[in-house]
């Protein structure tokens, strides 16, 4: 222990060094709970439902906890997808979908194609507002033309 006229310099210093071993300190200072939060911070967040899962319970209980993937909303763009009702292929089982920033369109035709399983053989169609978007076109600039209000 430090003794003397200058003591509280030395308890001073020691006391900040000595801080960084608490790590409640140290996730305040750095801010990482933060940064490693996936709502960055927020204790809400949008997000589209992927799918509904039940969770088993471990030891003493034994139930299942109706839980739910779900996909958050943040860079990316929700985008609906449907077919025309006088199409053969098969129906899509999923809407919605999320749709990162920087992905194309020809790349989005190649995700719905793998998710219905359609043969190469058949031709597949993305339409915006009546219209054939380019196959090189991003899907971000597209939605920011023809997004909705909602």
């Amino acid at each position: 222990m430090a003794r003397g006229l200058n003591a509280a310099r030395k308890l001073r210093l020691n006391r900040k060094d000595q801080r960084w071993a608490d790590l409640g300190y140290k996730k305040r200072a750095l801010g990482t709970a933060f940064k490693s939060s996936p709502f960055g911070g927020s204790s809400h967040a949008k997000g589209i439902v992927l799918e509904k899962v039940g969770v088993e319970a471990k030891q003493p209980n034994s139930a299942i906890r109706k839980c739910v993937r779900v996909q958050l909303i943040k860079n990316g763009k929700k985008v609906i997808c449907e077919k025309v009702e006088k199409s053969d292929i098969a129906t899509i089982d999923k809407k919605k979908y999320l749709v990162p920033a920087d992905l194309t369109v020809g790349q989005f035709v190649y995700v719905i194609r793998k998710r219905i399983k359609l043969s190469p053989e058949k031709a597949i169609f993305i339409f915006v507002d009546e219209v054939l978007p380019p196959t090189a076109a991003l899907m971000s600039s597209i939605y920011e033309e023809h997004k909705d209000e909602d």
